[in-house]
């Protein structure tokens, strides 16, 4: 696969010869601004500028954490922060809790990372439109790419802080203020899409890897008929949404490879539209390529290990056991999906965690072999790769077996499921080189094609097109393999939250639902901690029960309708920004 592997050093350089203010002393090694923008290999390298800031900054780790991944699925209703205990990871739980203000440094990084890269992506645009500037096919391509993905940051913004401003171009002494509309800006990024359509390159097929990792015209498609939703343009939604669909380049993967779309086997499969990646690069510094490895949240979203006995297989680190499926929303999962591939690669039952057995009395390990503990091996060590005779190693004895579940501690956060949809697999996802396997080389996920279906289907709802929206909606169900339903909103919005659990999507469609405060919050006053009766109450055998908590009582916690739904903007900006207002409940009346 062709891979944009971007050193940081280039990329600085790149990015600050575009400032305006420079140190009086001649540079030596370095192209003038002036002269830069006048070639194709000039166009191509500021393209990789701006995919090197889209998965450095925004999906990249930033700190401690990656922010934007944080920010916008904890703040979502069917995710407990979860951790060691309520104190544990404050600086992004906060989001769970609605506790956070404009002084967050976690919402500061998200927005200057969306905006950063819509810079990079202006030194594209305006120097390569500007009046005699050097024009070919290349620079044609390049400068919508960049269109694509500055409508993608734009279209970001606008749903996370409702009316951000636009930044068409780069700036030099003009202050931004907040765009008229939600829907003004929606409506320039569809524009912004269609004017590019026809300069991008297009997948050749669904086995066509490569062009999951830059922008193509599926992409703009998706954005674009993304954007039209949320702005109610549902017409305009059908005919981008559907001439990604009519196109035949992309597919959703069968069932029993839903798993794969969420690691590193299914990176670049024909369900993927728009995916940045990376490779492991020994001459890029540590820091590098553990930030680009996507580093805490690696061990944010691994189970805690020091809360259990023994690992897994599959555990690659030692895990802190955030970000828990809420289990009140993965009871109404599994009843809806069962046994189903999505169900099951999505989280796990105790049986199937503690003794891989589901609920129909089925051992998972052909589907999921990483799912053994190293005492179902000869001698209690997996790499050794022979496992212990059936007569040997029976259910029961697994039942009575110290070695593996929780220790006394328990989970914090949990009622009875373990997900792991996003877990960073041993010897699947892991790069050993970085931090002892605290890694994850799988691409990050910007865009696939189930969401533009289900995108598509509510988009039909109540249209001549209706029979075409269903006929979306039940392809998503029958990949599920769980029962079809008609076309009603209500069906799209229940599938969707099984369907993108987790996949950044669910907050900004309860707030575009006007569900948001209906749903939010509601959980936390009885939040769970699960235990096994084995290590905690001197049990022979493993039991699993958890019980409700009130970490909370006396700490505000509450989701404020006319406030939570979109976020401050950054105090920090702001304040060299006298042109950005806050907005809703964030407002001042200053402001």
């Amino acid at each position: 696969m062709n891979k944009y592997i971007v050193a940081i050093t280039a990329v600085c350089t790149l990015f600050f010869s575009a400032c305006t203010k420079q140190l009086d002393i001649q540079q030596k090694g370095v192209v003038a601004y002036e002269t830069y923008y006048t070639s194709d290999e000039a166009a191509e390298a500021a393209l990789v500028n701006v995919y090197a800031r889209l998965v450095q900054s925004v999906y990249g780790s930033i700190g401690n954490w990656n922010p934007y991944f944080f920010m916008m699925n904890y703040s979502a209703d069917d995710v407990f922060a979860a951790g060691k205990n309520k104190d544990d990871h404050l600086d992004v739980r906060l989001f769970n809790e609605y506790r956070y203000d404009a002084t967050y440094d976690i919402i500061n990084r998200v927005y200057t990372s969306l905006y950063h890269t819509i810079y990079a992506c202006n030194l594209v645009i305006d120097n390569f439109t500007k009046e005699g500037a050097y024009s070919s096919p290349v620079v044609d391509r390049c400068v919508a790419e960049a269109r694509v993905v500055r409508a993608w940051c734009h279209m970001t913004a606008a749903l996370t802080w409702q009316r951000p401003p636009l930044v068409d171009h780069c700036l030099t002494d003009e202050d931004p203020t907040n765009v008229e509309s939600q829907k003004f800006l929606l409506d320039w990024c569809i524009k912004e899409c269609e004017t590019a359509i026809p300069n991008l390159r297009e997948r050749q097929s669904t086995a066509d890897k490569d062009a999951t990792t830059y922008v193509t015209k599926g992409f703009a498609q998706f954005v674009a008929g993304k954007s039209a939703v949320f702005a109610g343009e549902m017409d305009v939604a059908r005919k981008h949404l559907g001439d990604l669909i009519n196109s035949g380049k992309y597919a959703l993967v069968p069932g029993d490879r839903w798993w794969e779309n969420f690691h590193t086997p299914g990176d670049g499969n024909e369900e993927k539209i728009f995916e940045p990646n990376w490779v492991y690069d020994a001459n890029n510094s540590s820091g590098d390529n553990r930030s680009r490895a996507k580093w805490n949240q690696n061990n944010t979203l691994n189970w805690r290990g020091k809360n259990m006995n023994s690992w897994p297989v599959c555990q690659a680190t030692t895990g802190w056991n955030g970000g828990a499926i809420n289990g009140y929303f993965a009871e109404k999962f599994l009843a809806h999906d069962g046994n189903g591939p999505r169900r099951m690669g999505t989280f796990f039952t105790p049986d199937e965690w503690l003794y891989g057995i589901d609920s129909d009395g089925k051992e998972i390990f052909d589907k999921f072999p990483w799912m053994r503990w190293d005492t179902d091996y000869v001698g209690n060590n997996h790499t050794s790769g022979e496992l212990k005779p059936a007569s040997e190693w029976t259910l029961a004895d697994k039942k009575k077996d110290p070695k593996r579940g929780m220790n006394a501690n328990g989970f914090f956060g949990r009622t009875y499921y373990m997900n792991w949809k996003f877990m960073s697999l041993n010897g699947i996802d892991v790069v050993p080189e970085v931090s002892d396997g605290a890694s994850n080389q799988s691409n990050s996920k910007c865009a696939r094609y189930a969401e533009a279906l289900l995108l598509y289907a509510e988009a039909c709802i109540g249209s001549g097109d209706a029979a075409k929206g269903k006929e979306a909606l039940n392809l998503i169900q029958r990949r599920a393999e769980v029962p079809e339903t008609e076309l009603t909103l209500a069906n799209v919005q229940e599938e969707k939250q099984y369907e993108l659990w987790f996949e950044s999507c669910r907050f900004h469609d309860i707030v575009r639902w006007g569900i948001a405060d209906q749903v939010c919050g509601k959980d936390l006053d009885r939040y769970p901690q699960a235990y096994d009766a084995m290590s905690k109450d001197k049990e022979p055998e493993h039991r699993w029960y958890y019980i409700e908590t009130k970490p909370y009582d006396g700490i505000p916690h509450q989701f404020i309708k006319g406030k939570h739904e979109y976020f401050p903007f950054p105090a920090d900006v702001c304040s060299i920004n006298p042109a950005l207002h806050q907005l809703n409940g964030w407002a001042t009346e200053a402001e």
